[in-house]
């Protein structure tokens, strides 16, 4: 996973939800679109398109919209709510690979509160805006060590505390990552220097 001080990002449900980018394989757009029903579809239905999507759940004027679940033949998958065919307000992405998304959207984007869990079980908490992490927020890695907050473009910036692993840990500034600023680091016996 890298360093502990690296920063997590959100899988764009964008790519699952309107393209097959690369989370599944890429396709011809002609493969693309539904194989039944007509556009002006309303309520509930479930629909398999030609390159084998499957969406069950609301339409609205031919759009999903509503509470519904999107599976890619990759084994993809997105359940929560849509608005005019994007994924909007709660819903959970999990990706092939295990790392999931739980939480707000806007426009196929994490925007808002959620969390982002790695197949490891390390995760993100806290603020989304436009799929990167801005805001409070907090990581923490299977090896024990963590961080608890300030982001901003998806990177730790601003006033954070990163616990290391062996207990020691470090209260203060951040700027894009890295220990910047002023800022008091404890070691693990106690001793600590500012």
């Amino acid at each position: 996973m890298g360093s502990a001080l690296s920063a997590c990002r959100c899988f764009e449900v964008e790519p699952f939800v309107d393209h097959i980018s690369e989370v599944c394989p890429a396709r011809d757009k002609a493969e693309n679109g539904p194989q039944r029903g007509r556009n002006d579809r309303q309520g509930s239905d479930n629909a398999v398109d030609r390159s084998q999507v499957i969406y069950e759940g609301a339409y609205k004027d031919g759009k999903r919209h509503g509470f519904g679940v999107l599976l890619r033949p990759c084994g993809s998958r997105f359940e929560g709510f849509f608005l005019n065919d994007a994924a909007n307000g709660f819903g959970k992405f999990v990706h092939p690979s295990g790392d999931a998304y739980e939480g707000q959207w806007k426009d196929n984007k994490a925007h808002g509160t959620g969390k982002f869990t790695h197949a490891d079980g390390s995760f993100y908490e806290g603020q989304w805006v436009c799929d990167v992490q801005e805001g409070e927020g907090r990581e923490q890695w299977i090896d024990g060590s963590s961080y608890a907050g300030s982001y901003r473009g998806g990177l730790k910036s601003g006033s954070g505390q990163f616990t290391f692993s062996d207990g020691s840990r470090y209260e203060g500034q951040f700027l894009e990552n890295d220990i910047h600023g002023e800022g008091t680091y404890v070691w693990s016996d106690g001793k600590s220097y500012s």
